[in-house]
């Protein structure tokens, strides 16, 4: 994430910098759909489907703290808290339950021995509900901001400016 933040902050739009980054994690699922059908040994589907997924979490990375950020400028800041916290108590639960009912399908398809199916089936949906979320991404309006230009050095070095200030270093002790 630190890279993404500090090539993020140069760019002079919050969309287009993302828009690359989703793109990549939403379309590396598209394989996942038909790799449990390719005739393939099952370590070659193992690696791909890894690969897959590493490379959508390198590419959600890089995106995700300037969409935090891109959300922040949405939400007033006296909401934010609350906002926030709302935010990802929703999707802790959404997330908990749509694992769970994924799970009991796959229990279902391994029980009539149809694995490859159920598995292309279940990340047949994702793909569906992937696609509504870009949709819904796509629909957010654009803010303006001023590009801040930053080396990596620079922002790693940016990043250790809170440490000078005592009471943040005497809050991190408590923590």
């Amino acid at each position: 994430q630190i890279p993404g933040a500090i090539w993020g902050r140069a760019s002079s739009s919050y969309k287009k910098f993302i828009i690359p980054c989703a793109l990549i994690w939403r379309g590396l699922y598209i394989p996942l759909v038909f790799l449990p059908f390719l005739p393939l040994a099952n370590e070659v589907k193992l690696v791909l489907t890894a690969s897959c997924i590493l490379i959508g979490s390198v590419a959600t990375m890089i995106g995700n703290s300037l969409y935090n950020d891109w959300l922040a400028e949405m939400v007033p800041p006296d909401s934010r808290g609350f906002f926030f916290a709302k935010r990802n108590a929703i999707a802790a639960a959404v997330g908990a339950v749509v694992g769970l009912l994924g799970a009991i399908v796959l229990d279902a398809f391994r029980a009539a021995t149809q694995d490859s199916l159920g598995y292309g089936i279940v990340f047949g949906i994702a793909i569906i509900c992937v696609m509504g979320s870009l949709y819904m991404f796509l629909s957010m309006r654009d803010l303006p901001r001023t590009p801040i230009r930053q080396n990596l050095l620079g922002g790693v070095k940016a990043m250790g400016a809170p440490f000078g200030d005592r009471d943040f270093r005497r809050v991190l002790l408590f923590l």
